[in-house]
């Protein structure tokens, strides 16, 4: 309505009001909802996120996403929120561009360190990869970061969270787990030669 309008002729005065007051409200009670929540309780808000993220882009008020991007960046610090949640908001800053490449591999390596929960490690690989193989075969810095993750991975940690990365994985549609293993028995490329 905000953008478009709609046949029954609303106000998109009123709606822009009503969206000025509450996506602040939004952002400011996000971090807070995010944390000490189970696995469905953490399901449920992924797809409130997602769903919020999606309108801010449509709607395309920078106005708007400041308040949105602080909460995110909120939630995306490790060990405050719901390993699931943390990785999809690393994940959105990163697409986004709110978060460069290296940032978001710090904070990669922070989530699936050895030292840490393998639940959690997986949670927060699940929630970052969004359900999504595709990002991984079309976007060359996030596929090497997780390649050089694995490949930092020591056979004991390797084979601590394989198990977990099955079920991060499963979640890809079976075309994209074949182009992924086929991208993977390809040799390495040089970042700096990706188009």
């Amino acid at each position: 309505i905000s953008r478009y309008g709609n046949v029954r002729q609303t106000d998109a005065g009123m709606v822009d009001h009503l969206l000025a007051s509450l996506l602040p409200r939004a952002a400011i009670g996000l971090a807070g909802a995010c944390s000490a929540v189970d696995d469905e309780a953490a399901a449920t808000l992924r797809d409130g996120i997602r769903a919020t993220q999606q309108a801010l882009r449509l709607l395309a008020r920078p106005s708007l996403h400041e308040p949105w991007w602080a909460a995110l960046r909120s939630v995306a610090r490790f060990g405050g929120s719901h390993g699931l949640l943390c990785g999809l908001a690393a994940r959105l800053l990163l697409d986004e561009q709110q978060a460069d490449i290296e940032h978001t591999a710090q904070r990669m390596s922070q989530a699936l360190s050895s030292g840490n929960d393998p639940a959690l490690a997986a949670a927060w690989l699940e929630g970052f990869l969004d359900r999504s193989g595709l990002v991984l075969l079309h976007d060359q810095p996030l596929w090497a970061m997780v390649d050089r993750w694995l490949s930092s991975l020591s056979e004991a940690h390797l084979v601590r969270v394989l198990p977990l990365l099955r079920r991060s994985f499963a979640a890809f549609s079976v075309p994209e787990r074949r182009q992924l293993a086929e991208r993977a028995q390809q040799p390495a490329r040089d970042e700096s030669m990706a188009p």
